[in-house]
């Protein structure tokens, strides 16, 4: 492009607004750009996107190739690995030239056999599924939107009631929506202006969600009662301070509501057990305690307690017991102390195990610790699942298939043979916890390196034997 064909930036007039915010005055010499509406702002925009794509058009070809190829080597038609909650097997799955995904369950069986029963199902990308219930396509929520992104999905305990929440503008102010799963309808409670993630109450009875103010800072919880007029809803916890920051999650047997408030430094815990009406949440561990933390309620030998990770005279975090009050710290037990070398990153928990990430000689891993004999003299030594042992991985049928024992560092050409992870590998791989129900004896993880497309794993907490469920597929690759 020579210079005479060169096109024109436009430039944009300033005409300055001058404001006053606690007592300094400011002059923004483009104020009128911030409405949205303005026929004059969006003739600009125009004009600045023509720009863009004049200065730019000798790259298209470049850039179409690019997309070409990453488009050549992604599955657009592939599916997640079953995970079971509550008795049902809940997946994800895409289709070849749609832009969403289809969130979707199936039953599962209870047949006494754990393996069989905790085995996912052998679901193939493309094929219909036998007695799957489409929960919420994504494609269908989308049409007819500029922008469509979800905020939170979460289904009630006894699996008939999904609260989903959905933004069409991309401001992050999502609509919250309650949809019978008996029928598949909507009902008619609808709720704008909500933050991320809702959450169900263990009846089913109450949804809570989240609120902003005007800087779009988490500032309020609410509860509305299903069936009620959104105007009537209830504040259940405010955070008047502007620096800290609100979120809340169901513990992890989902009967309790944890409500954590931090900034960078430092945080707070509240716990609403049982998400009661008739109740408050309980403070359990004081912001004065000028500690980043993560606080989950447990359930040791029939007595509540709390398992604490925190930065108190650790920099890289620790590990503590403590009364379900929370309390003192003084008061609190030791389970795994600070260390210069290791960083404890997170704490999960099922009904039996302890499920700690942590970062290890630079690279992420996962140790496991049983809640049987925690805080006594028989508590165990943690484990770490994945690192150099041999796995299981299932054909297409779902069947077992005894992989070899194989210590060497290659990464395998192939799903087959790529059944176990390198006891020393070359490369480091990242070993992460996703999840796993409440009540499952299995720990779903994942492993993932440079050389090495990310797998997907069932480890079993009792005793750290694992199955490669799957090897993530990579097109027109070697």
């Amino acid at each position: 492009m020579t210079s005479s064909q060169t096109p024109i930036p436009p430039v944009a007039p300033k005409r300055p607004v001058t404001s006053a915010h606690h007592g300094d005055l400011r002059t923004d010499d483009w104020e009128w750009l911030r409405d949205k509406e303005s026929e004059e702002v969006l003739t600009h925009l125009r004009a600045e996107d023509a720009y863009a794509a004049a200065m730019t058009a000798d790259q298209e070809e470049l850039r179409q190739d690019i997309f070409n190829e990453i488009k050549s080597r992604t599955v657009e038609t592939d599916l997640s690995v079953p995970a079971r909650e509550r008795g049902w097997w809940y997946y994800a799955r895409t289709e070849e030239g749609t832009q969403y995904a289809i969130h979707a369950r199936v039953a599962a069986q209870d047949s006494g056999d754990e393996q069989a029963d905790w085995t996912p199902p052998a679901l193939i990308p493309g094929e219909p599924v036998p007695g799957e219930q489409i929960l919420l396509d994504g494609n269908a929520l989308a049409e007819g939107h500029p922008f469509f992104a979800l905020g939170g999905v979460d289904v009630s305990q006894d699996g008939k009631l999904l609260a989903y929440s959905v933004d069409h503008a991309g401001d992050e102010r999502f609509t919250l929506h309650l949809r019978d799963l008996t029928t598949g309808a909507d009902l008619d409670d609808t709720i704008e202006g909500t933050f991320y993630d809702p959450v169900l109450t263990p009846e089913a009875d109450r949804v809570i969600y989240t609120v902003v103010d005007d800087s779009w800072r988490p500032e309020k919880l609410m509860v509305h009662v299903i069936g009620t007029d959104p105007s009537t809803d209830t504040v259940l916890f405010t955070e008047t301070d502007p620096g800290m920051w609100l979120g809340a999650y169901t513990s992890p047997d989902g009967n309790d509501l944890i409500i954590n408030v931090s900034n960078a430094e430092f945080g707070e815990t509240w716990i609403w057990r049982g998400m009661d009406p008739a109740t408050e949440p309980v403070k359990v561990v004081d912001r004065e305690l000028h500690t980043l933390h993560q606080a989950l309620p447990v359930v040791l030998n029939g007595e509540r307690a709390l398992v604490i990770l925190h930065d108190l005279d650790a920099p890289n975090s620790m590990l503590s017991l403590a009364p379900a009050e929370g309390g003192d710290p003084a008061g609190w037990t030791t389970l795994i102390p600070g260390s210069d070398e290791i960083k404890l990153g997170g704490v999960e928990a099922t009904a039996t195990h302890l499920i700690l990430s942590v970062r290890q000689d630079t690279t992420p891993r996962v140790w496991t610790l049983p809640l049987a004999g925690l805080g006594t003299e028989a508590q165990a030594e943690p484990s770490t699942p994945l690192l150099g042992q041999a796995t299981t991985s299932l054909d297409r049928a779902g069947s077992p298939d005894n992989a070899a024992s194989d210590t060497n560092n290659a990464v395998p050409d192939d799903a087959a043979d790529a059944s176990r992870v390198p006891a020393a590998p070359q490369v480091p791989l990242t070993i992460a916890f996703r999840s796993a129900a409440f009540e499952s004896p299995y720990l779903r993880m994942t492993v993932v390196g440079d050389l090495l497309p990310a797998q997907v794993h069932d480890v079993r907490a009792s005793d750290g034997s694992s199955t490669l469920l799957k090897t993530t597929p990579v097109k027109n690759v070697n």
